[in-house]
């Protein structure tokens, strides 16, 4: 069997394919007189196959509820399998969207932990302090803050 593709048709071809004149005559001239002529079905689109794969799943399960349940030839429900189809997914979204209110949600006294901080840092700074007068020999010559 013999095909032409051409501006989204299909001719068959219903001759000797043992010879390229008849075919080269055919493809050249006589293709729009072939018995056979039809349109090039559609590729399929992402949806198409996405449904057309669920389709399939669910008529070798036996029905939509088992494949749902994710039973097994047995017939028994794959427990784990719910859980990481179903639960996972609810549980991320709802750990990533705690996360983002913790991250986003200010302390109740911003004013204090300032306070904190600001003490904390004097002090670290005076401990350098004393800590470059008792060696004096790691002091630098120039110091930007000096």
């Amino acid at each position: 069997m013999v095909l032409l593709l051409r501006r989204s048709k299909f001719y068959k071809y219903h001759g000797e394919s043992f010879t390229i004149e008849p075919l080269m005559h055919f493809a050249t001239e006589s293709f729009h007189e072939a018995k056979h002529q039809d349109k090039m079905p559609l590729i399929p689109t992402f949806w198409q196959e996405i449904h057309h794969m669920w389709d399939t799943e669910v008529e070798l399960k036996g029905g939509i509820l088992n494949t749902i349940l994710m039973k097994d030839r047995n017939g028994s429900i794959h427990f784990s399998a719910i859980l990481l189809v179903y639960m996972m997914p609810l549980l991320s979204i709802m750990i990533f969207y705690m996360m983002m209110k913790r991250a986003f949600t200010g302390h109740d006294d911003i004013d204090q932990m300032t306070r904190q901080l600001e003490e904390k840092n004097r002090q670290t700074k005076a401990r350098m302090e004393l800590w470059i007068k008792a060696h004096p020999n790691f002091r630098r010559k120039v110091r930007k803050w000096e």
